[in-house]
């Protein structure tokens, strides 16, 4: 059953010149010799898979999504929701990009039903590539990903991540967004019993004369 979580939205996204990205996948060959990470999708297959993505919750909540290559289908990771399609290319490691971003692209693509030929992802240094659209991006290795967040984790649930999780673990796994909002949210929420507290001292203080 696909699962729906909340997203921050973010700003959008910015446009390269075409030519530009195409001339660097224009051949697999040519992509895998200079060592660009590069994969090619069915356009049909693609937008399909990411319909479970365009109607994702909306919330202030952040968080990254996760792009990884295995078995012959590239996989996107949520928090609480992953989609594949078919794939090839090199992909030697994982991607880390902003949830919004994807979000965005999901929108775009699954508004058309126009087929504007293969869909393709490429990393240049820290940038992803998709077509005319890029974003910043984390390249690690493979097999970073090893927090798996349910969809509807409670906030203590994400509070605690960076109790039982290394930074290292939760950035790689792109959940840094969502402990840094759970542990701002909690330092308002304690700063507002003290307030609460010292206010309450004052009005039961006995009065003198």
């Amino acid at each position: 059953m696909q699962m729906e979580f909340d997203l921050a939205e973010t700003s959008e996204t910015e446009q390269t010149e075409t030519t530009g990205v195409q001339s660097d996948l224009g051949s697999s060959s040519a992509s895998a010799d200079e060592g660009v990470p590069w994969l090619e999708m069915d356009p049909t297959e693609f937008r399909a898979s990411l319909k479970h993505v365009r109607k994702l919750a909306r919330s202030k909540e952040r968080a990254e999504a996760v792009i990884s290559f295995a078995d012959g289908q590239v996989a996107i990771a949520f928090p609480g929701l992953e989609v594949r399609s078919d794939a090839e290319g090199v992909w030697p490691g994982e991607a880390r990009v902003s949830a919004g971003f994807i979000q965005g692209l999901a929108r775009r693509l699954t508004a058309t039903r126009a087929e504007s030929g293969p869909a393709k992802f490429h990393v240049e240094g820290e940038t992803l590539f998709f077509g005319t659209y890029s974003t910043p991006c984390v390249w690690q290795g493979a097999g970073g990903r090893s927090i798996h967040l349910p969809a509807d984790a409670p906030f203590l649930m994400q509070l605690r991540l960076s109790w039982s999780h290394t930074e290292e673990e939760i950035e790689r796994s792109g959940l840094t967004p969502v402990v840094e909002a759970a542990t701002e949210r909690m330092t308002k929420l304690v700063a507002r019993a003290c307030r609460s507290t010292a206010s309450a001292s004052r009005r039961t203080e006995p009065s003198t004369s």
